[in-house]
């Protein structure tokens, strides 16, 4: 009887190890690592949200193909997963101006700005839109912001609002704004040389002179202004100190007795090699558009 229960606890015991293995660690944790993992920050968000990137994508490409409607519900769920983008509200906007709602599109364009003030694409998008929409006024007070903010160097905005100043028959402003760009880039004659040509079509010819100390000036016109000038205010005093360079206009062939007028006024008229669009400069002014800026 006795060996009976000795053969069943021994049984017992051999089937409880058999059911339950050792456990063997290999690599165990110690106390102090436990104790730094427990207090370790655990950051679950990922940098950027692969999602909210991926309706991005398939919405460029939307747009790349014309299909702007469905380009517009691929950025609204990027925008769901990532609101605080703005490069995806810019997108947007652009597809909502080009289905013809411009409303929209600038109060998209708003909203990126208010995210992120210094979003140039946004605010360029935005001034390009009041220009095509002949808001001169508005698109002038966006460029003033973006020459502002411009990097250092960079003169493409400050340009861009004088040419619009100008738009604006602010002459005496878009020759300072013409200027300023000159100072922050002295490679650019030709910006220097456009503020002197201002000068001189505005008949502030101290000023023009003082641009070019010690310099020949040319007054550059358009073939379509050869009849006006005679006709301008101290039109023999301009014609005295600068010589006039004619470009022929499309549409406006340069006319030899107009320029004999010029001579017999003591002026020296040279017809230069260049060629410029058929619309004359005074319609370019009323309403510019973005290809002339």
């Amino acid at each position: 009887m006795t060996k009976k229960i000795n053969f069943i606890i021994s049984l017992l015991f051999f089937c409880n190890c058999v059911s339950k293995p050792p456990v063997i660690v290999e690599d165990p944790i110690t106390i102090d690592e436990i104790h730094t993992e427990s207090n370790a920050e655990i950051v679950t968000k990922p940098k950027e949200n692969v999602r909210a990137i991926a309706h991005f994508m398939d919405g460029q490409l939307f747009m790349s193909q014309g299909n702007y409607s469905m380009a517009i519900l691929e950025f609204q769920d990027a925008l769901e997963l990532d609101p605080e983008a703005s490069t995806i509200i810019v997108s947007m906007a652009e597809c909502y101006w080009k289905l013809g709602k411009a409303k929209k599109s600038e109060e998209l364009l708003f909203n990126a700005l208010n995210i992120n003030p210094k979003d140039n694409e946004a605010r360029e998008i935005l001034a390009n839109q009041y220009i095509y929409q002949n808001k001169h006024d508005k698109a002038i007070e966006q460029y003033r912001v973006l020459a502002e903010n411009a990097i250092e160097g960079d003169t493409k905005y400050l340009i861009a609002l004088a040419k619009l100043v100008l738009s604006q028959n602010n002459i005496n402003e878009s020759i300072s704004l013409f200027i300023k760009a000159y100072e922050k880039d002295k490679s650019r004659i030709d910006i220097l040389e456009e503020a002197a040509n201002l000068s001189l079509r505005s008949r502030q010819l101290e000023k023009a002179t003082n641009l070019w100390p010690g310099e020949s000036l040319m007054l550059i016109i358009g073939s379509d202004l050869i009849k006006c000038l005679p006709t301008w205010f101290e039109a023999k005093i301009i014609l005295s100190r600068a010589r006039v360079g004619v470009v022929p206009r499309q549409g406006w062939p340069v006319n030899s007795t107009e320029l004999k007028v010029i001579k017999q006024m003591g002026g020296d008229a040279t017809v230069l090699p260049l060629n410029i669009p058929e619309a004359a400069s005074s319609a370019i002014h009323s309403k510019p558009h973005l290809s002339y800026i």
